[in-house]
């Protein structure tokens, strides 16, 4: 095992211990700061054409966003019994909030994947696909599970799934 992958592999274990419900060293606030100065961070280094590591900035980047949702549902499962509307307004906002990222997010990474070639573009392809996946489990908790919104982002995402498939197979096949 080289040294880098193992620095790595540290550094995301403490990523996920900092971003815990569980965390009694940093309070709500103070996690969502880190999020919010983490996720400018990343997004800089993805976006930097230059840099050699866009894939695995770009999948810290879904991971920061995937820990910050866990982090969001943990906040509010605790509040849940004390039936505040003040909690659930807060929840609510912050589902709204994340839900505004990661459908920004989707284009941006689209854009991404779409001038990358090679095993970069592989990478962020598979990549698209998890922050789709993270894109799907937020909606629900913002818009209702049978509403219209809910039913066209599903739609959508299922299309542009079977989009990105079937660009991938033309990719494949002209190689």
């Amino acid at each position: 095992m080289n040294s880098k992958l193992l620095q790595k592999t540290i550094d995301l274990e403490i990523l996920k211990l900092k971003l815990s419900p569980q965390n009694p060293l940093m309070t709500f606030p103070e996690q969502e700061a880190y999020v919010k100065n983490h996720i400018s961070y990343l997004y800089n280094k993805m976006n930097d054409t230059n840099s050699s590591e866009v894939a695995y900035n770009a999948s810290i980047y879904i991971e920061v966003w995937s820990l910050y949702w866990k982090l969001i549902q943990g906040n509010f499962e605790m509040y849940k019994e004390s039936k505040n509307d003040r909690f659930k307004k807060e929840y609510l906002i912050k589902v709204h909030e994340l839900h505004s990222y990661i459908q920004s997010d989707i284009s941006n990474f689209k854009r991404l994947y779409n001038t990358s070639k090679n095993e970069v573009k592989l990478q962020l392809g598979l990549l698209l696909v998890q922050l789709y996946s993270l894109y799907i489990d937020i909606t629900p908790h913002y818009y209702q599970y049978s509403s219209g919104v809910h039913i066209s982002i599903y739609t959508e995402v299922l299309n542009e799934l079977e989009a990105l498939k079937k660009n991938l197979a033309k990719d494949t096949d002209s190689n």
